[in-house]
């Protein structure tokens, strides 16, 4: 008898100690129980591929503690089941990714059915007078808890067929329904919407009430919804087309981040044709980004960009836009960053029939460029050019492409940027708090390397005209910009609401990494836009939208002669690979056959004009009586050849 009586004592000092789910959880981020064997009970409430959740009854009314955890068991249960569980809690670290948060289990448990069909405890809402989560500590206080969004309002389209994102009715939004970033707010409140199908929604879209459990993954808090989310108002977006002209001697530039294109993305170039053309209204420059090599994906050592550029030429053309000229400058294999192989630079084309690009120097090697003065105006040493290369802030990163042009007989500098990217920095709801950005110190640099440039050309010009646009990867009040604004420049995001300040959609934040800013001389007259045809539409011409801008040239310089237009006689003519003529007072040539058909258009490159008997689509033109013509805007002169094959 002692010694049964001795068994059931030892049995009660080893058997686990019973706590609440709320005890287990407590008000940090990990749980205090963390490796210790336990008892608990709770309801059934979702039932998951690897486990099933659990939530208390009542749960203890304390909003910085979690009333159910995730048992990692693939025990029989249902919903509604209430069960007895024993096992050991456990800090499970999501894909194995020191980034993550991790999140409490309980494993290896004994599982008893208690009762069936007992009522779900009632979920907690997310609504303007319920409870909408403002940090880290908010969400895991409601880690793994069955939670309800009242009216949820789509901030980022379904991505991947599983995933999108929302926030609860009463959350400030753009006029287009997106949740434009600000200082010192990233939007804790919005959440991922996680089902292996989700329905294709997209930005603005309204939802019916939404209830389902709390879940993690990849630096995300995420909601598992019970059901199916069905859309009650469908927004129905349009692309927006820009309202900027470049009449009354405006001039529009733009900035494109073209995602990665590779030449032989035949239906995405075509859609990026239409946009630039229908949607920009062709601007006389337009800077891009991320142009990638011409052998795509392969890492072969090819670093040549001048055939997808010129399908992308082609494409636009097609579009029934302008022949626009190009320049690149070729970066050695592997340097620049991005996707191995992959080589993607910037580019900028333009409108020989407006703006004339000022050749100097090689574009080889590194190509490094500066300003220096020469008659009292600053220039480039090399154009284009690429700006202090060898400096460490653009390791692994593009550097910026300098040009310098001539626009209505003025000189413009234009420099097309992508600063490194943001893939190193820490999630809003990781392990690392506050949130580290590991690149941001490079990037800051980056920006302060580019004010220094504009600074070099102001202090020979106060009123120089400078552009620097791009994808600088970070928002309109970041440390970069601030940098570049001590140039000093403007940045045109200063045009548009906060609210209303996004090029960019990333994990349910809009943000402005595209950017435009210019020098005093042409901030007065500037006017901007944020045209929106890609970053909130799936499988658009881009994951960014492009920004424009319109601005008035400076008076042509006074102390600079223009040249009389004048073109001389063609050598050789009859001809048969190509033809020369030397031409002063004009950026371009534009080739005619005997009919009045436009055949291609030649850009004037010192002094010179050749053409090599093709047309603007690359196709050998046939045997004929051609003319040439040129005009400085005012005048004309024309010439005729003879191609002989």
């Amino acid at each position: 008898m002692r010694l049964l009586h001795l068994v059931s004592v030892a049995a009660f000092l080893l058997a686990p100690r019973a706590f609440t789910i709320m005890s287990l959880q407590g008000d940090g981020l990990t749980s205090p129980f963390a490796t210790d064997s336990v008892a608990t009970t709770g309801i059934v409430t979702a039932i998951a591929r690897d486990g099933f959740y659990v939530q208390d009854a009542v749960g203890d009314a304390n909003d910085a503690t979690s009333d159910a955890v995730f048992v990692r068991s693939v025990a029989n249960v249902f919903v509604g089941d209430e069960v007895r569980l024993v096992g050991v809690v456990s800090e499970f670290l999501p894909s194995s990714d020191p980034a993550n948060l991790t999140v409490t289990e309980i494993t290896r448990p004994a599982v008893t059915r208690l009762r069936a069909g007992v009522s779900l405890p009632a979920p907690v809402c997310m609504a303007p007078n319920g409870r909408v989560p403002d940090g880290l500590l908010s969400w895991e206080s409601l880690e793994g808890m069955r939670v309800c969004v009242r009216t949820p309002h789509v901030v980022q389209g379904t991505y991947s067929g599983s995933y999108c994102w929302v926030v609860p009715d009463g959350v400030a939004r753009s006029r287009r329904g997106a949740l434009a970033a600000g200082p010192g707010n990233l939007h804790p409140e919005r959440v991922q919407l996680s089902l292996p199908a989700m329905p294709a929604f997209n930005v603005g879209d309204v939802l019916g009430d939404l209830t389902g459990v709390v879940s993690y993954r990849s630096g995300n808090y995420e909601l598992v919804p019970d059901a199916t989310p069905v859309r009650t108002v469908a927004r129905h977006l349009s692309r927006e087309v820009t309202a900027l002209s470049s009449g009354n001697g405006r001039l529009r530039i733009a900035a494109f981040n073209l995602h990665n294109l590779m030449r032989t993305d035949t239906e995405r170039i075509a859609e990026i044709g239409r946009v630039v053309v229908s949607q920009l209204g062709a601007p006389e420059i337009l800077g891009v980004e991320e142009i990638v090599d011409d052998s795509g994906e392969q890492d072969d050592g090819v670093v040549d960009a001048t055939l997808t550029l010129r399908v992308l030429v082609a494409a636009i053309r097609d579009a029934d836009g302008p022949s626009y000229d190009f320049r690149e400058i070729i970066p050695a294999d592997g340097s620049d960053g991005g996707a191995p192989g992959n080589n993607i630079r910037q580019a900028l084309l333009f409108d020989a029939r407006r703006v004339s690009f000022v050749e100097r120097g090689d574009s080889f090697g590194d190509a490094a460029t500066r300003v220096v003065a020469d008659g009292g105006r600053p220039h480039l040493t090399r154009s284009p050019g690429r700006i202090d290369p060898s400096n460490p802030a653009w390791v692994a990163s593009r550097k910026p492409l300098a040009c310098e042009l001539r626009v209505d007989g003025h000189t413009m500098f234009v420099v097309v940027c992508h600063f490194v990217s943001k893939s190193r920095m820490s999630p809003l709801f990781g392990s690392a708090q506050p949130p580290v950005d590991l690149d941001g110190p490079k990037r800051r640099r980056q920006g302060e390397l580019m004010a220094s440039f504009v600074h070099d050309a102001l202090a020979i010009d106060p009123d120089a005209d400078i552009v620097v646009m791009g994808d600088l990867n970070d928002d309109w009040f970041s440390a970069p910009i601030a940098a570049l604004e001590q140039a000093p420049l403007t940045d045109l995001w200063s045009q548009i609401a906060p609210e209303e300040r996004y090029s960019l959609l990333f994990d349910g934040d809009a943000q402005a990494f595209d950017h435009v800013l210019v020098s005093p001389s042409l901030a007065g007259s500037a006017k901007f836009d944020i045209v929106h045809v890609a970053a909130e539409f799936r499988g658009g011409a881009s994951d960014h939208d492009p920004v424009l801008a319109s601005v008035r040239v400076s008076q042509p310089d006074a102390q600079e002669e223009v040249p009389e237009l004048n073109m001389s006689a063609p050598i050789p003519n009859p001809f048969n690979a190509s033809v020369t003529l030397h031409v002063s007072g004009a950026s371009h040539a534009d080739i005619f056959d005997v009919a009045g058909r436009r055949v291609r258009a030649v850009t004037v490159l010192n002094g010179s004009a050749t053409w090599n008997g093709k047309d603007d689509a690359g196709r050998i033109a046939p045997t004929g009586i051609y003319w040439v013509r040129v005009s400085d805007g005012v005048s004309t002169r024309a010439r005729k050849i003879v191609l002989i094959r």
